[in-house]
């Protein structure tokens, strides 16, 4: 006999009722149980591992903190405690779980050593909480690693200033090269770049610098406007262990020099959208010393790489990707090979859409939007972007919302307004849009990679955008664009109201405590959005 779809379905939940209302008999039946006194350690200890399993698998996030609540101190061996923690963060909150912590009745290194795990798991709420409860608990053991700890984990919970005083705490307590390096992470972040770079000179005289620490105290050389200084120790991230297990075996590393064969230029190791776009510029450059290059590419950048690079061999096939390479390069390391202590601006616009991806979006717009209706008989276009990508970890710093942009919608008129931003439902309202004969204009449901993007950029007279992967897109195709950089400006960005790497993108800087809407209210109270 065969159920319908429906029945099938109701029998499937009832067989998961039936077996979770064990599962929650099991744990109340082991509670129970562990309130006896004839139980030896052992045995409590292995109830209290089974029962702390179970809550797991019911995935009831409250359930399963009343019971490691209750069950979690019988458990002793540390390797099963870090492993019961790993799933337990993943499922409850730092709020569900910090009671928990305080119940539990671990030494300082135990701490430290669970706190440092989940750190590492990128569970920085919960490392707060554990790192709070274990100062609680122990306040002058290991108090400087308590500190160094959660002066990282304030860094990547974007609360800058916290993370500054901790890094100070442990250092008092203790000169720790780590707490100092962390302490000039932080700076860097804040775009104070001079006092990262006066900290990590101090450090340089005493230890040697690479790793992580290497690229925040190029980052900063770069952000001061040491550019030739910061590319060259760059280089120093090649000895990481990362780059050396990616580096491809049986060909060269290039120096260089003038090469007959072909060149293998590869995506760094951690690379983003926005350095990838940025050392594009180069490889125009290295072609007049190479006979034959070929890219490794992402793959939303292949059509507008093998349109924008006719000549280039574009390759986002991995496995292949040496077969055939005399020496191969990092991308980043461009500028050192080529002995070029500048951000190449002769090079833009470095990308451009095909001829067939130009005509189609150039037909497109008018047809769906109409070309009239401006005092001179031609609207603006104006292109709009608001969010980056939201696994970025300073994420929140630097993306905003549609909303921000309401002073342009209520200053500009006779504009169309058109969508960048992917995924996106928002809209303006439209008796704003209407009251400002402006409109909204969506093409985002067509695009499939960055080529389309280009080619809707090149048909619009101007782009406001936040620091994400289209910003620099639509810089790198010589598009106006103004960017919101975010609150707290990376290094790439410097501190000016110019950029080295797009000169004539017009940089809008937000200071902390402010909103891109404020930024924006500014512009057009200043009257210079006469775009």
């Amino acid at each position: 006999m065969r159920f319908s779809n429906r029945a099938e379905d109701w029998l499937a939940a009832q067989r998961d009722n039936h077996a979770q209302q064990r599962w929650l008999e099991s744990i109340a039946l082991g509670r129970a149980v562990l309130k006896r006194a004839d139980l030896s350690n052992e045995q409590s200890e292995e109830s209290s591992t089974m029962l702390c399993e179970a809550s797991l698998e019911l995935n009831e996030a409250a359930l399963t903190a009343d019971t490691f609540a209750a069950c979690l101190h019988h458990v002793k061996r540390l390797e099963t405690i870090d492993r019961l923690l790993e799933r337990f963060c993943q499922l409850c909150t730092a709020d569900q779980a910090r009671p928990v912590f305080a119940l539990q009745k671990w030494s300082a290194y135990e701490f430290n050593h669970l706190s440092v795990n989940v750190y590492n798991r990128q569970r920085f709420d919960h490392a707060e909480a554990l790192v709070s409860q274990w100062r609680h608990r122990w306040p002058d053991e290991r108090e400087a690693n308590a500190s160094r700890l959660l002066g990282w984990i304030k860094w990547r919970q974007l609360k800058y200033q916290e993370g500054l005083d901790a890094f100070d705490r442990s250092v008092s307590l203790e000169h720790n090269a780590e707490s100092l390096i962390g302490r000039a992470f932080i700076l860097s972040f804040m775009s104070r770049f001079s006092e990262s770079i006066q900290l990590l000179e101090e450090l340089s005289k005493t230890i040697y610098i690479n790793g992580s620490g290497c690229r925040v105290y190029a980052n900063s050389l770069f952000g001061a406007g040491r550019v030739r200084e910061s590319m060259e120790l760059y280089e120093r991230r090649l000895r990481d262990t990362d780059f050396l297990a990616c580096s491809p075996t049986g060909i060269p590393e290039w120096n260089g020099a003038p090469l007959d064969g072909r060149l293998l230029v590869l995506l760094d190791v951690g690379w983003s959208f926005g350095d990838f776009l940025m050392y594009l510029r180069y490889l125009t450059l290295v072609q007049s010393r190479v006979a034959s290059v070929r890219v490794q590419v992402p793959d939303r950048l292949e059509r507008v790489l093998r349109a924008s690079f006719p000549t280039l061999e574009i390759r986002s096939d991995e496995p292949t990707i040496t077969e055939g390479c005399d020496a191969y390069v990092w991308l980043m390391s461009l500028p050192v090979r080529l002995q070029l202590w500048s951000t190449a601006p002769e090079t833009l616009p470095s990308l451009r859409a095909s001829e067939a991806a130009q005509q189609e979006w150039a037909d497109w717009l008018p047809a769906q939007y109409g070309e009239t209706g401006g005092p001179d008989g031609k609207r603006k276009r104006i292109g709009l972007c608001w969010r980056g990508n939201p696994h970025t970890y300073h994420d929140r710093l630097r993306s905003g919302s549609l909303d921000d942009f309401t002073p342009l919608f209520e200053a500009l008129t006779d504009v169309d307004w058109v969508n960048l931003q992917l995924e996106a439902s928002e809209r303006p309202p439209e008796a704003l849009l209407a009251s400002r004969n402006s409109r909204w204009c969506d093409p985002m449901p067509r695009v499939h990679d960055f080529e389309d993007t280009v080619a809707i950029a090149q048909g619009l007279d101007r782009i406001v955008t936040v620091d994400s992967a289209v910003a620099h897109v639509c810089a790198s195709a010589g598009v106006p664009t103004t960017l919101l950089v975010p609150i707290w400006g990376e290094w790439r960005w410097q501190t000016g109201n110019t950029s080295p790497w797009y000169p004539d993108v017009e940089l809008l800087r937000t200071p902390p405590g402010s909103t891109f809407r404020h930024t924006l209210q500014r512009l057009v109270d200043d009257k210079r959005a006469n775009w």
